[in-house]
């Protein structure tokens, strides 16, 4: 069933759905599906009637997966009072959107769907200009209380994400030796060099405290800003993270250095901005003190992710992205001489 198909056919259930078990009244839904959402899911906008007659942009989303669905009801979840605080600062300093309406089945189907608020500020996606400071400190605060947002709600618990190093490692080198790479000498000399020290790079990777629900796909793409708080220093947080399908336990380097690989192409976007640097900062601000050595983490992530590259050459192997990489590891490998 496609998705137009399928959610047009519940769209009666679900408008049912949200009258009989929520405060509040779900209007005509515009149902559309965006480039990125696999087969079979569907996005819709549509306004939502509080009892009190006050009506707001919101946003369907059907179906979701179980890990987007858990942590954007368990962080979004309003009540009467926030519903009170719906246009107040409390109210809009929530690190992700905020959750009307929210299901695990929908029809006789097993089917997750939400209903959570519109946002209209755009994303923080840049273009061919630098990613501002205050738009970086925006995301990166946000990121922060997100962390500490998904803490307040379950402690981290279980394995983190277990990438296979050694085999990636190898096929880089498999695909450097095809040709497959640019500036293949020098890719050759580079990943030598990780090669020898690559059992002690995973081997701290993977000793790494697992202290943090990361968000697991943090970019300016799933950075939104809300209405009115572009100009707003006074909101503790000046956008909302989105996206929550990849949340994880792990370490909070994580996501910084995520972001930051999104811009080894395009330093020129970031400037001087340090986005590790930033976060254990503001993480120090707000009393959590890192007991490990943050910055060997972070180099020994960015290490791994660079000297791996190779190995995905035929998805995004993108020439500029490709020097970007290798510069890298000659960059912070020369940082972990005790190896």
């Amino acid at each position: 069933m496609s998705a137009d198909t399928l959610a047009h056919s519940l769209d009666p259930v679900l408008h049912a759905e949200c009258q009989d078990h929520h405060h509040g009244t779900l209007g005509p839904i515009s149902w559309f599906k965006v480039s990125w959402q696999h087969s079979g899911a569907a996005t819709g906008f549509a306004n939502w009637t509080f009892a009190s007659g006050r009506t707001v942009p919101v946003m369907i989303k059907l179906p979701v997966g179980s890990i987007e669905h858990r942590w954007t009801c368990e962080l979004g979840h309003i009540d009467e009072q926030a519903i009170a605080e719906w246009d107040h600062q409390a109210g809009r300093c929530r690190v992700t959107p905020r959750v009307l309406a929210s299901g695990t089945t929908l029809g006789g189907y097993d089917l997750a769907w939400i209903v959570m608020e519109r946002l209209g500020g755009g994303t923080l996606r840049p273009s061919s200009r630098a990613i501002s400071e205050q738009s970086l400190t925006d995301m990166l605060a946000t990121l922060d209380g997100f962390h500490a947002a998904c803490d307040r709600v379950r402690k981290p618990e279980g394995a983190g994400r277990s990438e296979d190093w050694n085999k990636l490692l190898a096929k880089a080198r498999d695909m450097v030796k095809q040709g497959a790479v640019p500036e293949e000498q020098r890719w050759n000399e580079a990943l030598k060099r990780v090669a020898k020290v690559s059992d002690a790079l995973v081997a701290m990777w993977r000793s790494r405290p697992m202290n943090t629900w990361c968000h697991g796909d943090f970019h300016p793409g799933n950075s939104l800003m809300r209405d009115g708080c572009i100009d707003d220093r006074a909101c503790r947080h000046g956008c909302v993270l989105i996206d929550l399908a990849l949340v994880h336990v792990g370490h909070w380097v994580e996501d910084a250095v995520y972001l930051e690989r999104l811009f080894w192409a395009r330093t020129e976007l970031l400037g001087s901005l340090k986005p590790v640097s930033i976060l254990a900062k503001m993480r120090r601000d707000r009393g959590v003190h890192a007991t490990e050595n943050y910055s060997d983490l972070a180099n020994a992530r960015r290490i791994l992710m660079a000297a791996t590259s190779p190995a995905f050459v035929l998805a995004e192997g993108h020439p500029r992205y490709l020097h970007a990489a290798v510069e890298v590891i000659e960059k912070y490998l020369p940082q972990l001489p005790h190896l």
